[in-house]
């Protein structure tokens, strides 16, 4: 566990960074003086939810042909979540422009009805209670027919 000194006998304060979201922290305070040592009970503090501060881990297409392709991605990594992931958030270069994948479970989607040999930009993003989070970018191109 990390732990801080401050030293001085007047400091009564102490400011704790990088606290993640959605979390709870145990914390203690122990004196030291010339006649010993002793340690306070512990003080359960919890942070409120953030947004994800990071993308997914990976994004990916497969089974691209010249009308459709899907994309798959990994998880945002748990450290960036700052909170409870309720489902994945994208955007795309066509006519049917929203991706919603509700649950935190679904790490895929078909796109379809897609113009052969055309470049597609797709972005991908967690949801959590607090908003969308960092998107992460993926271009596709389907072939021709």
């Amino acid at each position: 566990w990390p732990s801080a000194t401050v030293s001085g006998g007047s400091e009564r304060s102490y400011d704790i960074t990088t606290l993640f979201g959605d979390s709870s922290y145990s914390i203690r305070v122990s004196a030291m003086n010339a006649a010993g040592s002793a340690i306070s009970d512990p003080l359960v503090i919890s942070t409120a939810e953030a947004g994800p501060t990071a993308p997914p881990a990976s994004l990916s297409s497969s089974s691209v042909t010249p009308s459709s392709f899907s994309i798959q991605w990994e998880r945002v990594p748990c450290i960036h979540r700052n909170g409870y992931i309720t489902g994945y958030s994208g955007t795309g270069e066509w006519e049917h422009a929203m991706i919603d994948v509700n649950g935190p479970d679904v790490l895929t989607t078909d796109i379809s009805g897609l113009v052969s040999d055309t470049m597609y930009l797709v972005q991908v993003a967690g949801v959590n209670g607090q908003g969308t989070g960092v998107y992460r970018d993926l271009t596709a191109t389907t072939p021709q027919s």
